[in-house]
């Protein structure tokens, strides 16, 4: 683990006690830069995936399947620049919503245990028809096969009831450097947003099927 900026510390004249303000540290986990702010004073954590596009987890089998919505809305900001005259979700964008579907149904086969849940790899993603406001995209997945810290999935989006996009998806789970108290702390933080993002995401829908 490298650290980008050295650890900036002020003494509190009142009680000549050291504050510590800001720490930026970059790594490397598993081939990926990870970017992490690290006591930040004012902000002393920063939420984790603040751009969700999924609407709602409908089904959910740990281990197996997963079924979530995105409801495509007008108000989304980029929709106004792609295209102006004629507002469709980015492909790219539609495969995220695909990699953090994927990654909710293996935090929750796994019970939170890893903070890091990334894309390896894409193969066969094929695009079908445009997504424009007011429409739902419907997408499901499922586990094909589990090896180590990979997970391969074949995720598929629906719209109308017709495929429109699909893939097969190679997912990476990793962990933070828990051998640093600070690194530790962190992936505690960061487990626990998920479960309550996951409580967000559900309680309107799976918790009403218990």
């Amino acid at each position: 683990m490298n650290s980008i900026l050295p650890k900036k510390e002020k003494i509190n004249e009142k009680n000549n006690s050291k504050i510590q303000t800001i720490r930026i540290d970059l790594f490397r986990k598993n081939g990926i830069l990870i970017l992490v702010l690290l006591n930040c004073v004012a902000y002393p954590y920063i939420p984790i995936m603040k751009f969700v596009l999924l609407d709602q987890i409908t089904e959910i089998t740990p281990g197996e399947s997963i079924k979530a919505v995105k409801n495509l809305t007008f108000s989304e900001e980029y929709l106004h620049d792609h295209f102006p005259g004629f507002p469709v979700m980015p492909g790219v964008l539609m495969l995220e919503a695909m990699i953090q579907l994927s990654a909710w149904l293996i935090r929750v086969t796994d019970d939170f245990a890893h903070p890091i849940i990334t894309m390896k790899e894409a193969r066969n993603v094929k695009y079908g028809h445009f997504i424009q406001p007011g429409e739902k995209l419907e997408l499901e997945g499922k586990i094909l096969k589990r090896e180590g810290n990979l997970t391969k999935l074949a995720i598929q989006g629906n719209l109308n009831g017709n495929s429109i996009i699909s893939a097969r998806l190679t997912m990476e789970s990793s962990d933070l450097d828990t051998s640093n108290p600070q690194w530790a702390f962190k992936q505690k933080q960061i487990i626990a947003d998920y479960k309550e993002m996951y409580i967000l995401l559900t309680q309107n829908t799976l918790n009403n099927k218990q």
